[in-house]
């Protein structure tokens, strides 16, 4: 067994005196190692580890004490500057670090068309009081650039993720209620609005609530139906390649089939192409024009009826619109007649999408009308909340009886370079 050789450790004085007497006597290192009883090899390290020159060591004991002294207060001073240097590079570190985070939420909040740090600041600042006890709620405000008013203001709006998807499917629930085919975009539109952003937060965020809930609707099947043979004038279309610059530019009308118990109703519409509200309305038990006559007196009656001359009016070619019952009432307030040149659904597009939106949004989800009573209350409030509740897009998102009163309409969000200019709506 191998015995392990114990290290002499000599006093600072005697280091430095051996050195001293080196440098100022002359003497070999043998000489003075076997004077300060020391191992030659030793004395050999000391000097090379010497950190002052000879001159310094001629000197009495005194002064070298004194350098010994001056040479630690520097070697402190160094680790100071290098405890400086590391701090300095950790805190640029951390800076970058954090400005990669800001980065982050830009693009998120860019992406997602939401507003991370205006929305969430005040949660963030409650959670790090419970972590930061000791720290200010001030210093915690500002580290977001807020004051602590604003916190104690906002922090009693805040509700839990959980509190807020509950909220947006109970409002998602009764709207589907009033129209069960709403798509879901509109949704997001009227909810925004009556909710705020910070519980909508962005369209896409929105909508993915919605899928995860079960609340995006399936495509459901049109149905199409018309009849143009008859003895009467067929009219040239006046609105080919020509859009509605204000309200009453043009009107289009159309009819319906609505099914009710063991048989069959007719619905009559006017539709206002600039605003696309519902400006006359009559449903039938026949296809009668005096039916269809009704619906464009109420449209004229909700024009005001007076000066319509610039107003065009727009149609199939079906015997009701170009009978001279309605033809007679149309020339009567200077109202121009267009028809459709063909049978073509695209060619009647406004009319027909407005169709579409009462059957396939409302109409079609209910149970089937018990008779002409019950289905004339239910298109009624389909009419009342598409003129005053829906947004649509081909109006930018508009309600349609706002825009035929006094607002201007949206870009139309629809509208494709192909020419069609009233494809589905969402």
């Amino acid at each position: 067994m191998t015995r392990k050789t114990k290290v002499a450790k000599f006093p600072l004085s005697v280091k430095l005196g051996a050195i001293r007497d080196y440098y100022s006597d002359g003497s070999s290192i043998t000489a003075v190692a076997r004077k300060w009883n020391i191992v030659r090899t030793t004395l050999s390290n000391w000097l090379k580890s010497c950190p002052v020159d000879a001159k310094e060591l001629s000197l009495p004991m005194e002064v070298i004490d004194q350098y010994r002294m001056k040479h630690a207060e520097l070697t402190n001073e160094e680790i100071l500057q290098k405890r400086i240097s590391d701090l300095e590079q950790a805190l640029a570190y951390e800076k970058m670090r954090s400005r990669a985070f800001e980065k982050m939420i830009e693009i998120a909040e860019k992406e997602e068309g939401i507003s991370i740090l205006k929305k969430r600041w005040c949660q963030t600042v409650e959670a790090l009081r419970s972590e930061y006890p000791d720290v200010t709620v001030e210093t915690l405000c500002g580290l977001f650039g807020k004051k602590r008013q604003w916190y104690y203001k906002n922090r009693g709006k805040v509700i839990s993720e959980r509190q807020r998807r509950k909220l947006i499917c109970a409002n998602v629930d009764y709207y589907r209620w009033l129209c069960p085919r709403i798509g879901c975009v509109k949704l997001y539109i009227i909810l925004r609005a009556e909710l705020g952003e910070e519980i909508t937060h962005g369209r896409d965020a929105f909508l993915r609530l919605l899928a995860e809930e079960g609340y995006i609707l399936p495509k459901l099947k049109r149905r199409y139906t018309t009849d143009s043979d008859h003895p009467y004038h067929k009219y040239p279309n006046l609105i080919q390649s020509v859009d509605a610059k204000y309200v009453n530019h043009i009107w289009v009308a159309d009819i319906t089939y609505i099914w009710i118990v063991g048989d069959v109703l007719y619905l009559h519409l006017v539709t206002d192409v600039y605003s696309h509200a519902i400006i006359g309305w009559c449903l039938s038990e026949t296809l009668e024009a005096e039916n269809t006559v009704k619906a464009l007196e109420m449209a004229i009656q909700t024009a005001g009826g007076d000066n319509l001359c610039g107003t065009i009016h727009h149609s199939d070619r079906g015997s009701q619109y170009a009978c001279y019952a309605y033809v007679d009432l149309l020339r009567k307030h200077h109202i121009q007649i267009s028809m459709t040149e063909r049978y073509n659904p695209t060619d009647n597009a406004v009319a027909e999408r407005q169709n579409g939106i009462l059957k396939t949004e409302k109409l079609y989800l209910e149970d089937m009308f018990l008779n002409y009573e019950h289905a004339k209350l239910g298109i009624e409030k389909a009419i009342a909340f598409h003129n005053y509740q829906r947004p649509h897009m081909s109006i930018g998102m508009k309600i349609p009886m706002n825009v035929y009163r006094y607002e201007e309409p949206g870009k139309n969000l629809w509208k494709k370079t192909n020419g069609c200019s009233c494809p589905d709506e969402k």
